[in-house]
């Protein structure tokens, strides 16, 4: 999946394999919504004006939906590595 290159692109790790899978598996875990905001915003070529204005909103309410659509995968990525390392 592209996304998922392009964000592990990002991430330095001794686990790189686990963690992509991992990244995986939380990308899938995303609402519908979610998916397709990643997808414009980092596989876009609009930048996230364009992408606001498509969508009927602010590039502030932009930038905070993607900031709660990354937490959300930090988390979900570091629970799934944390228990298949344990």
């Amino acid at each position: 999946e592209p996304v998922v290159a392009l964000l592990a692109q990002e991430l330095e790790d001794e686990h790189p394999e686990e963690r992509l899978e991992a990244m995986s598996v939380c990308l899938e875990r995303l609402e519908a919504r979610q998916r397709h905001l990643l997808e414009q915003c980092y596989l876009g070529t609009h930048g996230i004006k364009s992408v606001a204005a498509s969508m009927n909103t602010t590039a502030d309410a932009i930038y905070m939906r993607l900031h709660r659509v990354r937490k959300f995968l930090v988390e979900c990525i570091n629970k799934r590595l944390a228990s298949e390392l344990a």
